[in-house]
């Protein structure tokens, strides 16, 4: 049987392309992903919402940079667009340092909505945060760097590098042996539990490449056309 988070996606599962190159977490890589609404009634089929695009890149002075770009379709068939550049230390949680976000609506068209447009700069040191921090972005990163039996880490998580959701952890979870893009896969999980949020887990392969990640009505599966090629 599969795990449960993954059974959510078994009509999707089959498509996912798991790129069979070696993968260095540690350096710079783009990872693309389609972004499913979950299918939960029997029967019933995924629907593909947007995309996501993490570009990581390294920076002189030893911290990294995150290029998101992200693309979710809205209720009256538009979509909202989010892109930001995050400046990151190379810590086990992609600690978000500083960035900027721009935001705004598009109609069926692709044009802009008028009054749409939103930007905001901030740094983390203007928060009111102690402890550890992450964003939903940053964690993207960060599995894939952490050993697949890494403790609990506990920390709170900018979701959208706006939300404040204190009280996370991040736990190493169960391995699964499933056929991926015509293949047998060994998939590694961290499970995300926290205030605020429903449970997310983030399953890799054994290259400690960040395959799915899933949790509440939305999950994120490797785009089989970036295949999170550099």
């Amino acid at each position: 049987m599969l795990p449960y988070s993954l059974e959510l996606l078994s009509d999707r599962l089959k498509g996912i392309h798991v790129p069979a190159e070696p993968f260095d977490p540690n350096g710079e890589w783009v990872h693309d992903y389609s972004i499913w609404n979950s299918a939960r009634a029997v029967d019933a089929k995924s629907e593909r919402l947007g995309s996501l695009k993490i570009h990581r890149k390294l920076m002189p002075n030893g911290n990294i940079r995150l290029q998101v770009t992200e693309i979710a379709g809205l209720a009256k068939s538009g979509s909202g667009v989010m892109k930001a550049g995050v400046s990151c230390k190379a810590d086990d949680l992609c600690t978000p340092i500083q960035w900027k976000t721009d935001s705004d609506v598009l109609d069926q068209q692709g044009k802009q909505v008028d009054l749409t447009a939103i930007s905001v700069s901030r740094k983390a040191d203007d928060l009111k945060v102690s402890g550890l921090l992450s964003s939903n972005w940053s964690l993207f990163d960060a599995v894939q760097r952490l050993p697949f039996d890494s403790k609990t880490i506990e920390f709170t998580m900018l979701e959208e590098l706006e939300l404040v959701r204190p009280g996370q952890k991040l736990s190493s979870g169960a391995t699964a042996d499933l056929e991926l893009g015509g293949r047998m896969v060994k998939l590694h999980s961290f499970e995300q539990i926290g205030r605020g949020i429903l449970p997310i887990t983030y399953w890799l392969d054994e290259n400690h490449r960040l395959i799915i990640a899933t949790g509440g009505r939305r999950s994120y599966l490797l785009d089989s056309v970036g295949g999170g090629k550099k």
